[in-house]
Formats: structure tokens, sequence, C-alpha cells
């Protein structure tokens, strides 16, 4: 028996390179950026943003996953951009409410292919989480938010205010950094051994 599901894409959603839009002046290019999860993991680096052309606005960012210290496949997935907040002087991007088990849960990124079944997948990966609220019809961090409460922010992201303060979380997160440095530093060294 032939099943009569259709896949409905969101069209609208494109990723910021093919929009024909920029980041307006002033604004944070957060493309290449390492990503800072809970726990102060290093989970990967945002290679795209994905970009909303009916309301102009950035809503995803896609994340590269650099899965073998976290013990996952390796691989691209969505992630809404309001669970950011943005540390400019240490370009990085920190979500406090992703975890590894987000990591290992959400759909993995087919470029072009985000369907209305990908973003509900989305939001229920992370619906429950403490902190995450809906903002709009997108979900967002604020963690000192009961569910119930209504948002209405402009911002697509918001900034790193308490977190850059912390000296401790920065070295951890510096550490971490180093450490995959050398690890891909290790990777090039074995690849030109190969060759």
């Amino acid at each position: 028996m032939m099943s009569n599901n259709k896949t409905i894409y969101n069209n609208h959603l494109v990723a910021l390179d093919e929009s024909g839009f920029e980041i307006v002046d002033g604004e944070t290019d957060i493309r290449n950026w390492s990503v800072v999860a809970s726990e102060n993991q290093l989970v990967g680096r945002v290679s795209e943003l994905i970009f909303d052309e009916t309301s102009h606005r950035v809503i995803y960012m896609v994340v590269d996953i650099n899965g073998k210290p976290l013990n996952l496949i390796s691989r691209s997935v969505i992630v809404p951009i309001g669970l950011a907040e943005i540390d400019r002087k240490e370009n990085l991007v920190i979500i406090p409410a992703l975890t590894v088990g987000h990591l290992a849960s959400l759909p993995s990124y087919e470029k072009g292919k985000i369907s209305i079944d990908t973003e509900n997948a989305i939001r229920s990966v992370f619906v429950r989480t403490h902190g995450v609220v809906y903002v709009g019809q997108e979900l967002a961090y604020r963690p000192n938010v009961s569910e119930q409460e209504y948002i209405d922010e402009e911002t697509p992201y918001r900034t790193g205010r308490v977190l850059t303060d912390n000296a401790t979380f920065k070295e951890e997160i510096r550490e971490n950094i180093i450490k995959v440095k050398e690890t891909v530093k290790k990777m090039e060294r074995d690849l030109e051994k190969l060759d």
C-alpha cells in the first residue's frame, strides 16, 4: 500500500548565502564561529544561517557537529537562533539550553529541504527544555521566564552578558578550543602521511 503523505517544504526558508540578502551593518555574522552547548561543551561550528524571506529575519543556524568527542555522528543540524547567546569577544555562539541529547535527537540538515515536519521535529526536541519558550512562533532561551509568559522581542538573538564576565567559563572554553585545534592539527599530519 502506498502512502499519500506529501512532504511540504517551507520555501521561504533559504540559506543566507543564497537569499540575496546580507547581514545588516552593525550586526554580527556568526558563521564559522564555534558553538558551545550546556556544560561548556564545544560541539561544532555555525556553517550557515537560515533566513526567512518573508519576515527578513534569520530563524535558524546550521551547526556542523564535531561528533567524535561527543560520541555522536558528525553531521549538520538546525538550531533555532533564538536559543543562542553571542560572545563577540571570543567569537563564540553559546547555547545554554543545548545538550548532547538534543544534538542526537535533532534531524539532519539537508540543504533546501526544510519541511514543516522538520521544523516540528526541531521544536519538539527543545519544547520541554527548562527556560525555552516561544517568542511569537519561534523558540528562544529565557531562563528566568515561565513557559506561560509571552514575550515579544524584535532582536533575532541575544548578546552574551553574564557569560563573558565568567573567567572560569571562558578559560574552560579556551582549553576546549585548544584541544580541538590540536586534534585538527594531528588529523592534518595524519592526512599528509597518507599522501
